[in-house]
């Protein structure tokens, strides 16, 4: 309101909205749309804006399926800040949704290397893992996550579907209890 032409914080508006409709248990549509206004306008005031490009990518995903535009955002976000690794992060998700599990554990290694202490980016990576079937590797990366921080969920939840899928189902129960 203060600043209508500060492209960064439509970015940001875009990106909060995307995270609401994603964590939400009501209909995250409405939060969608109005993100893709956002990133929209912020790529208006600023093409250049890397985390713009990466909000619409997962609008592009996530409310129109659009899985071309999609990648061709990711692509771009990636282009324009090279060591943002939720862009890295994110276009990794994609692509192992997809299938295209090579190029999905490129870009979830770059993520790590980018920032390898942040809680978010290596269970992501684990998610990788465990969609390209490498089990051990994404139990691996799970408590790698945990010995930083024990209480972090995500890593615990993603340990315990690695350990389930592995056959070992008495490990798995004892992570996921300590999740709930």
């Amino acid at each position: 309101d203060l600043d209508p032409e500060f492209a960064a914080a439509h970015s940001a508006l875009a990106r909060a909205r995307i995270a609401l409709a994603n964590q939400s248990r009501e209909p995250g549509r409405g939060l969608l749309e109005r993100a893709k206004a956002s990133a929209l306008r912020a790529i208006e005031i600023d093409p250049g804006i890397s985390d713009a490009h990466l909000a619409l990518a997962e609008i592009r995903r996530t409310l129109e399926w659009n899985w071309r535009t999609a990648e061709d955002e990711y692509r771009t976000a990636i282009a324009l800040s090279p060591s943002c690794e939720s862009a890295h992060r994110f276009y990794a998700n994609f692509l192992a949704a997809m299938s295209r599990f090579g190029e999905a554990k490129t870009e979830a290694d770059r993520a790590c290397d980018v920032d390898p202490f942040c809680l978010v980016v290596t269970p992501s990576a684990a998610w990788v893992r465990y969609a390209a079937g490498e089990l051990e590797t994404a139990i691996e990366r799970s408590r790698h996550v945990l010995d930083m921080d024990a209480g972090y969920m995500p890593a615990r939840r993603m340990l315990g579907a690695a350990l389930v899928a592995a056959g070992r189902p008495d490990e798995a129960v004892v992570e996921l209890s300590a999740a709930a």
